[in-house]
């Protein structure tokens, strides 16, 4: 049987993403349609989407912009060899921090 890994896009600006155990929980926030981007901050947020994501679901994290991964949540990602990509908002490559994956 394949496993088929996924990628998680974070095109949010100020997308928050810590650990929780083996999970990765990611709050991305809800503006107001009619906010300018340059007002776009996490106090201006009017509500917040969270999610829950399993490690082992996840083989890289792409993260546009100025979001947040937390040193815990990169320790996990590191742990388990899920590659974490930084680019710009306009999705130019910054840089890549890959782990190797511990034996069971």
């Amino acid at each position: 049987m394949d496993v088929h890994q996924n990628t998680l896009y974070l095109l949010t600006p100020n997308s928050y993403v810590s650990r929780d155990h083996l999970t990765l929980q990611v709050e991305v926030p809800v503006y107001p349609p009619d906010l300018p981007a340059e007002q776009r901050t996490r106090e201006a947020a009017s509500d917040w989407r969270k999610l829950s994501i399993p490690i082992h679901h996840l083989e890289s994290i792409c993260v546009f912009g100025p979001s947040t991964v937390s040193p815990p949540a990169l320790d996990l990602c590191w742990e388990h060899g899920v590659a974490v990509n930084y680019l710009s908002e306009f999705g130019h490559f910054q840089a890549r921090l890959t782990g190797w994956p511990t034996p069971a």
